[in-house]
C-alpha cells in the first residue's frame, strides 16, 4: 500500500490542489504502534487502559466505549467505557439504539461514520433532545453527562454488527470531526474489533463451567478441535453440515483453508483474536469460518474454537462476487464507494488517497469486472 503524506512545519494536516485531506506520517505510525499493543491485550482492564492512553489521544477524543449488540439493535450492552461514568451505561445503551449513527452505518454498509461529517452536528443535537424528552426516566443522567455532549463517530464490525465503538468529544473540545479521524479509526477498526471479540468470547467461556454444553445451547454450528484438527466435541449444527464424512476430522478442504490462512499470520495475531476466513465453500453454500485459538491450561496447552457463519446475506455475497474476480481489499473498498454514488473526488477525501490514485482504481476494477461504467459496475454489484 502506498501512503501519500504532506505535513507542513508544524505537522498539522495540510491540503493542497490533488489531495482534499490526508494523514501525516505520525499518524499512520500512531495506528501501527496502536494495532501492536492491541495484540497484547489479555483483558477488558488491558484495553481499558489502552483506549485511555493511546485511542483518545489519536482521536483528540474526550471518551468513548465498545458494546456487544444484534443488528437491530434491539439488544445493546456496554461492556466497557473510558471517561463515561457508569451510573450513564443503560442511558448509553437506550440511546445508542434510538441514535441513527448505527442504523445508517448499517443501511449503508460503511464501517465508520461521524457527525460533521457524515450528517450535520445539529442531527445529534437533536436528537439527544428529542431522546431526552421522551425517556424522562434518564434525565439524571442528563445533567451529569450529556449536557457536555458536543459530537460523536461511531464504528461497527459489519457485516455481522455485533459489536459497536462509539468516541465522544465533550465540551470544551468542540472542534468537528474530520476525514482524518474517519480513517484513522477505519485503519484500526479491524483489529480493535478482533480484540473485543475475542475479550467478549473470553468471558462467554468462564461464564459457563460445563464447556461442552455452553456450545450445545449455541444455535451457530460450534465445534472444539485439536491442534491436529481432530474433532472432540461439536454441537448439533455443526453434525448437520457434513453428515456423510468422518465426524471425528475436520474434512480436509476446509483444513487446508485453515492452515493457508493461519500460515498467513504472525503468531502475536493468533494469540486470542479470532481468525475470519473470508469465504469457504461447501456443497453449493457458502460459509464465513472464524476460527479462534482458545487456552484450556496454565500450562499453556489450547484448543482451537470453530464456528461456521453461513453467508445469506447480500452484502456477504457481493464481497465473495468481488473477490473471486481477483479484486483487491482496496479496490473493493472503493467499489463500495461508488455504490455509494460518490464521485472520484469524494472517494479519493474518504480515503485519503489522491484523485488519481481513485481513477487507477477504478480502471483495473473496470478490467476485471468487465464493465465499462460505473452503472454497469452498480448494476454488477447490485446482482
Amino acid at each position: 500500500m502506498q501512503f501519500w503524506l504532506l505535513a507542513n512545519n508544524n505537522n498539522k494536516l495540510v491540503m493542497n490542489a490533488d489531495f482534499s485531506s490526508t494523514l501525516i506520517e505520525q499518524d499512520y505510525l500512531d495506528v501501527l504502534t496502536f494495532i501492536k499493543e492491541l495484540s497484547l491485550c489479555r483483558t477488558h482492564i488491558d484495553l481499558h487502559h489502552l483506549l485511555n492512553t493511546s485511542l483518545l489521544n489519536v482521536l483528540d477524543a474526550s471518551s468513548c466505549f465498545y458494546c456487544f449488540t444484534d443488528p437491530d439493535f434491539a439488544h445493546v450492552q456496554v461492556l466497557d467505557a473510558i471517561n463515561i461514568p457508569e451510573s450513564t451505561f443503560s442511558c448509553l445503551q437506550d440511546l445508542i439504539k434510538y441514535d441513527p449513527l448505527g442504523q445508517r452505518i448499517i443501511e449503508l454498509q460503511r464501517p465508520v461514520m461521524a457527525y460533521d461529517v457524515d450528517f450535520p452536528r445539529q442531527n445529534a443535537t437533536d436528537t439527544l433532545k428529542l431522546f431526552f424528552q421522551e425517556h424522562p426516566e434518564h434525565e439524571a443522567s442528563r445533567q451529569l453527562y450529556w449536557q457536555h455532549f458536543a459530537c460523536s463517530m461511531g464504528a461497527l464490525n459489519l457485516p455481522d454488527a455485533t459489536v459497536g465503538v462509539g468516541v465522544h468529544r465533550l465540551l470544551p473540545l468542540d472542534h468537528p470531526f474530520t476525514f482524518r479521524e474517519i480513517r484513522i479509526l477505519e485503519l484500526i477498526r479491524p483489529s480493535l474489533m478482533q480484540t473485543i471479540r475475542s475479550l467478549i468470547l473470553s468471558d462467554e467461556l468462564k461464564r459457563y463451567h460445563a464447556f461442552a454444553d455452553c456450545l450445545a445451547t449455541i444455535d451457530s454450528p460450534l465445534a472444539l478441535i485439536q491442534q491436529d484438527w481432530r474433532i472432540i466435541y461439536n454441537n448439533r449444527s455443526f453434525d448437520a453440515l457434513w453428515p456423510e464424512t468422518d465426524q471425528h476430522w475436520l474434512p480436509e478442504g476446509l483444513i487446508q483453508v485453515l492452515i493457508r490462512e493461519i500460515y498467513r499470520c504472525s503468531p502475536q495475531d493468533l494469540n486470542g483474536s479470532p481468525l475470519e476466513i473470508p469465504f469457504y465453500r461447501f456443497n453449493k453454500r457458502i460459509y464465513r469460518p472464524v476460527l479462534a485459538r482458545i487456552e484450556v491450561e496454565a500450562d499453556g496447552d489450547w484448543l482451537w474454537l470453530l464456528r461456521m457463519n453461513r453467508v445469506v446475506d447480500g452484502y456477504s455475497k457481493m464481497l465473495r462476487r468481488l473477490q473471486e474476480m481477483g479484486l483487491s481489499s482496496r479496490e473493493i473498498e472503493v467499489c463500495i464507494l461508488v455504490r455509494d454514488s460518490l464521485d472520484t473526488r469524494k472517494i479519493a477525501e474518504r480515503l485519503c488517497i489522491s484523485y488519481n490514485t481513485v481513477r487507477n482504481h477504478i480502471g483495473k476494477i473496470y478490467l476485471k469486472t468487465d464493465v465499462n461504467t460505473r452503472t454497469q459496475l452498480i448494476e454488477l454489484m447490485n446482482q
